[in-house]
């Protein structure tokens, strides 16, 4: 005697519910159809004129790399993601690197496999590439302009914004108190 398929047209599971197997009939209670709605996690990008393939899904608010919504492959990262599909595993004891210098970009192209003391100097040569701060006002070339705080000798801010944001502080401390 021959089992009951499923219903939904290209599905050749034992019927559970309704006509329908376990995993068409759990989808329709929990989303009211049948229809795979998941996300494309792959189809998440925009190609930008420089190549670089920018990640229009989540960030992660602490980094800023792209953040898978489904795990693949042992990964919620996009670029290592994209890596693993496109290029296959990352080689045991490398890392990936953003030769693009953009987190989001997940481009396999733009990523390059290297050792994690490459991956620092090469990140760390990015920044020292840079001629103004942060904020893009004051020159970072000029030694005079770096301020490095008590207990973070490897930490450098730029000198100039850090004094104007301590006397924001300063004049909202001595704001005076009104009282009606």
């Amino acid at each position: 005697m021959a089992h009951a398929i499923c219903k939904v047209v290209d599905c050749d599971r034992p019927v559970k519910r309704l006509g329908w197997c376990n995993m068409h009939s759990a989808r329709w209670y929990r989303t009211g159809s049948v229809e795979d709605t998941r996300i494309n996690n792959f189809a998440r990008y925009e190609v930008a004129d420089n190549g670089c393939w920018i990640w229009t899904g989540p960030l992660f608010q602490s980094n800023g790399y792209g953040q898978m919504s489904r795990v693949y492959k042992g990964t919620n990262l996009a670029y290592r993601a994209f890596y693993l599909k496109h290029v296959g595993p990352v080689p045991e004891g490398l890392q990936l690197d953003h030769l693009c210098r953009d987190r989001r970009c997940v481009n396999p192209q733009h990523l390059e496999p290297v050792t994690a003391s490459e991956n620092l100097r090469r990140s760390s040569m990015g920044y020292g590439a840079r001629e103004l701060c942060k904020a893009g006002l004051h020159d970072i070339k000029d030694p005079a302009n770096w301020y490095v705080p008590p207990g973070q000798p490897n930490h450098r801010t730029c000198y100039p914004c850090s004094k104007a944001k301590w006397a924001r502080q300063d004049a909202r401390r001595r704001k005076p108190i009104v009282t009606d």
